[in-house]
């Protein structure tokens, strides 16, 4: 299977390849001299939130002079481009500062309350600071901690609000919702505090006490994971198998939950490069492969682990990811779910946008400040 034969537009094609840790330059410096749809690829990487990551990996080989000056990229968006992405990499500086304030903080305290998954853990790891976007500051905890956890963020200015763009205000969330939240769903109402040095930009934290899908109730608790996590010198020490799972769990989740369909981030392309990329980096030897699917056969979580290897493997078409499908899969004493074609996932990333979406009246007084 080739990218070609599937992929309705170059432009994801581009999009891909600039997301791929195996970029292939020369194929790539071919792509950006042809006519493209810079708008829909502009577009398009702010909705699979990969825009900086093109734009890192352009910028870092000299493709954006090449498609400025050979191809059609207009100068205009360019600019605007280039704009966007110093301040989003001025927003990641105070948001990794935050993040490890706000960890050291929970381990100075002895509180298993620590980053998993998303650009807080993974930027300075798999990422360059300037290429991957952040949006929140995402924290597993126990419920059992609720109260000291609660304590630390508000002392901290933390509080749950929702954000008025009208007022650009924040709006205090009711108390019943939040008990709502605690009884029902996988964690709390998100916390936020405005940033000091970007006064119109929110920090935002999420806190679940609990993981996985709620399609079919398989909720499992933050501990099983944080069980795994020692703190020493009052710094976590995080085993690459749970930010693994964690990242599994992100794009099962999101991908089989219909709240995500109808907010078109069912299938956006970040999770599955932050799967692959930490994948490719931490799993490489069949002894580690054992180690993450003992993991995930702990907490009966294999099936979702195969169906996020199966998945990504084939976005990226990565030839690690492909031994570790077949070594999970043959290990694997569950009934099997059902997974569609390999072709299946890049139809499903290369879907145009709906735009008639109406958020649900529940969800609505329900969600607290969003985050994407």
């Amino acid at each position: 299977m080739t990218y070609s034969s599937i992929l309705t537009r170059e432009e994801y094609l581009l999009i891909l390849s600039c997301s791929n840790a195996d970029l292939n330059k020369d194929a790539l410096d071919e792509l950006v001299r042809s006519k493209l749809d810079w708008d829909f690829i502009f577009l398009s990487g702010i909705k699979h939130k990969v825009l900086f990551t093109v734009y890192f990996n352009l910028n870092k080989y000299g493709l954006l002079d090449t498609a400025l000056n050979k191809g059609n990229l207009p100068l205009i968006l360019l600019n605007h481009w280039k704009q966007l992405h110093y301040i989003n990499l001025n927003r990641n500086h105070l948001i990794l500062s935050e993040s490890a304030k706000l960890e050291s903080y929970f381990a100075k305290n002895n509180i298993l309350c620590c980053i998993t998954k998303g650009g807080p853990r993974l930027i300075g790891d798999i990422y360059d600071i300037e290429e991957r976007k952040m949006y929140d500051i995402d924290f597993i905890g126990n419920k059992e901690d609720y109260y000291n956890i609660d304590e630390i963020l508000k002392k901290q200015g933390y509080d749950h609000k929702s954000y008025e763009f009208k007022t650009n205000e924040l709006k205090e969330t009711d108390k019943e919702d939040i008990k709502k939240w605690l009884l029902l769903t996988r964690g709390l109402p998100n916390y936020v505090k405005h940033m000091e040095n970007l006064s119109n930009d929110l920090f935002i934290v999420q806190l679940q006490f609990r993981f996985g899908s709620a399609n079919d109730n398989k909720h499992i608790k933050a501990n099983d994971l944080l069980s795994r996590i020692s703190i020493k010198n009052n710094t976590f020490f995080i085993p690459t198998e749970v930010v693994a799972i964690q990242l599994a769990s992100h794009i099962h989740r999101e991908t089989t939950e219909r709240e995500f369909d109808d907010w078109n981030m069912n299938w956006n392309l970040v999770k599955f490069l932050d799967f692959q990329r930490y994948i490719d980096k931490y799993f490489t030897t069949e002894l580690q492969w054992n180690e993450l699917f003992k993991m995930a056969e702990s907490i009966n979580y294999t099936n979702e682990l195969l169906y996020s290897v199966f998945y990504t493997k084939s976005i990226f078409q990565s030839k690690n990811l492909e031994l570790v499908y077949s070594y999970l899969d043959s290990n694997n004493s569950n009934d099997r779910y059902h997974l569609l074609s390999s072709e299946f996932a890049l139809k499903q990333i290369s879907k145009v946008s709906k735009s008639n979406f109406k958020p649900s009246k529940k969800w609505d007084g329900f969600m607290g400040s969003r985050s994407t």
